[in-house]
């Protein structure tokens, strides 16, 4: 029996499927493209579950060809593979602000720390000059 692999795509599950139907025909055994049809969607992963269940809920297998059935596979696997990369997109810019986020913020910090250490730098000059003022006395 014939499976589509996760990792494969349709269109090359369609041509394993095609080229087992020619072989078939050759030797004198021909397929109806309804046979066909439910074969593909029989065997596809579970990843095409939503749109297998809305070909087989909306479409009349009977009266459906076999290149429609690709067809409408195809769409929604490219469907899936363009959403998948949207989602990447948006990770990398979240990602992307949340380093930006991280940046700012570590820059504040040093600039306290600048910000400390000048206050220190400016008290220990008063506290030496209220010395030297006081040594005159």
């Amino acid at each position: 029996m014939l499976h589509m692999k996760e990792e494969e795509t349709i269109d090359t599950f369609a041509t394993k499927l095609t080229t087992l139907t020619n072989k078939a025909e050759n030797l004198g055994h021909t397929m109806e493209d309804d046979t066909l049809v439910r074969q593909l969607l029989n065997d596809v992963p579970d990843m095409y579950l939503q749109i297998v269940t809305s070909i087989e809920q909306y479409s009349d297998l009977s009266e459906m060809t076999l290149e429609e059935a690709i067809g409408r596979l195809k769409t929604y696997e490219e469907m899936i593979k363009y959403k998948g990369k949207q989602v990447d997109n948006q990770d990398r810019l979240l990602i992307t602000r949340y380093e930006e986020q991280g940046r700012r913020r570590g820059h504040g910090g040093s600039n306290q720390s600048q910000g400390q250490e000048n206050n220190f730098k400016k008290e220990t000059h008063n506290n030496s000059n209220k010395l030297t003022h006081d040594k005159s006395k």
